[in-house]
This record gives structure tokens, C-alpha cells and sequence, in this order.
């Protein structure tokens, strides 16, 4: 149950819910919202496909607008899980805790908000977002940037963006996202509110590229310092690490591959094997 816009994980993420061996139900509940007009008729519309489909697991990407009620009648039905993969930002609200304190377990993408999750619901686990094994992969393209940030130019990215005039690049999806990073012989990273990392970091690690990132707690369990990537610490400090970086490409050629090799354990397969993992585990536990 999410969203299966263009660019949405959860598209990938059914693929490897599939690819494990699962039968899938795709629901975009924010598309049905926009079609059925209220909240409510959405809300007896999921709980009416639960009724008539009998799943054994319920996955809710993110959830918002779906009412506790509804949540509750879901786990009647089947085992739910709440996966949320944001930084604790205006997404993260008196809604949202009351969904994770209701369904089965919560299942998050960063560490500061697992955290706070497991304040809510003690069935709540860390689970790398990880990458997408078919769009993320190294392709060969002419170098057109020296630096390079994929996202939205907002917050302390801006600051840094104004003072460093880095080029930034939106709305890169799918394979022309691994494009986007082949061509920079820099990308970098920027971390909301000491959250985690974000799917960003695997995204440009499995395209093979060099990354410069802000730290996040946690780190260095998955990635080394200096030797899968390299983190920077404040502007002065990106600043001086963009130009010796960018004189020094064998030493970035060998990191980015570090990097390449260290991400393979965070793929879309592995995040949907330990969906499945928890989902067990707790239908044993009941």
C-alpha cells in the first residue's frame, strides 16, 4: 500500500517483495484518495479489498491520511507494518505516531527516527532503504561536472550550494539517475536534521560514483571514512575537500569503487528478505 507514481521506491520494492517470492497487491492509496473524493470512502475501500484479498501481511508505505480506525480494522484481517523512510520533518506528527503505535510493527529507513519509532512501538526495527539492483548500477558517461547534488536545493543545501555554486540536478529518476552520478566527479550528500542516511547514499555508491557526505549516526557500522566515502564536516571543510578530491582522481576512482563493492549489501532484495524476515518472526511470536 503506497504510491506508484513515476520515481517511487515502492515500485522497486514490489518487484523485490515479488522477486522473494511473494503474491503482490499493489493499492496507491493517495491515487484512490484523488479518485473516491474523502477519506472515509478511501479508508472503507482498503478495508473492503482486505475483507475480499485475506493478506497475510498489510505493508504501509508511510500511510498518511489512513485513520487509526482503519489501521485497526486492517489487524483484524492481517499482520500490518508501517514503513517509514523520511527524516523527522513535517511528516512526522501526532497521525503518524498514532499509526505506528497501532499497527503490528514499524519498520524505519533512518536511524533518528527508529529511534524515536521505538518510543511508540517497541516492534519497531532499522531497516536499510538500500538501492534498486536494475536502474542503480556504474554506466560509462563523459564527465560534465566537477560537483554535483541530485534533490531539491532547500535547507543547508542551499547555503552550501550559494557559497560553492555546486550544480544541482532534479527530477533525476531510474537509469538516468545512475547517469546523472557517472557524470559528476563529485556527489555529494547532505544529511536532514542528523536523521540517517537517505536512500541517496546507496543510489550514488551502486552508480559506482565518489561521494562527499555530511556524517550520520550510525555510519561508520556500513561505510568507511576515507575509504568508501569521505565525509566533510562544515562548508570550510567541503570546501577544501572538493579541491583536493578533485586533483586527486585515482584516490577518488579507488574510493568510488570501495564503495561500489560495501553498498552490494543494501539492495532492494536484501531490504525486501528482511521485510520478510521481520513478518515471520512476528507471526511466530503471535
Amino acid at each position: 500500500m503506497g504510491s506508484f507514481k513515476t520515481g517511487s521506491t515502492n515500485i522497486s520494492q514490489v518487484r523485490a517483495f515479488r522477486d522473494i517470492g511473494w503474491q503482490v497487491i499493489e493499492y496507491d492509496f493517495m491515487e484512490r484518495l484523488k479518485i473516491l473524493g474523502s477519506l472515509e470512502s478511501r479508508d472503507l475501500e482498503i478495508v473492503d479489498l482486505c475483507n475480499f484479498e485475506m493478506p497475510d501481511l498489510t505493508f504501509i508505505s508511510k500511510g498518511a491520511g489512513i485513520s487509526v480506525s482503519c489501521i485497526r480494522s486492517m489487524n483484524k484481517i492481517s499482520s500490518t507494518i508501517l514503513w517509514y523512510m523520511d527524516p523527522i520533518d513535517d511528516n512526522w506528527d501526532e497521525n503518524l505516531h498514532q499509526r505506528m503505535v497501532n499497527v503490528d510493527l514499524v519498520a524505519c529507513a533512518l536511524s533518528q527516527p527508529y529511534h524515536e519509532a521505538k518510543k511508540l512501538n517497541p516492534n519497531s526495527f532499522f531497516i536499510h532503504e538500500g538501492f534498486d539492483e536494475l536502474v542503480d548500477f556504474p554506466v560509462t558517461q563523459p564527465k560534465k561536472w566537477d560537483v554535483s547534488f541530485i534533490g531539491q536545493p532547500k535547507g543547508i543545501r542551499a547555503v552550501y550550494q550559494a557559497a560553492l555554486g555546486f550544480k544541482v540536478i532534479q527530477g533525476a529518476y531510474g537509469t538516468d539517475h545512475a547517469k546523472v552520478v557517472a557524470a559528476s566527479k563529485i556527489n555529494l550528500n547532505f544529511v536532514v536534521n542528523n536523521s540517517g542516511c537517505s536512500d541517496r547514499v546507496y543510489k550514488v555508491l551502486a552508480a559506482g560514483g565518489f561521494l562527499l557526505t555530511e556524517d550520520w549516526p550510525g555510519r561508520s557500522a556500513d561505510f568507511r571514512d576515507r575509504q568508501d566515502l569521505v565525509v566533510f564536516h562544515n562548508l570550510a571543510d567541503l570546501n577544501q575537500k572538493i579541491r583536493w578530491y578533485l586533483n586527486a582522481q585515482e584516490e577518488r576512482e579507488m574510493i568510488a569503487g570501495n564503495g561500489l563493492t560495501s553498498v552490494q549489501r543494501f539492495s532492494r532484495q536484501r531490504f525486501a528478505r528482511r521485510i520478510n524476515k521481520l513478518y515471520l518472526s512476528a507471526s511466530e511470536g503471535a
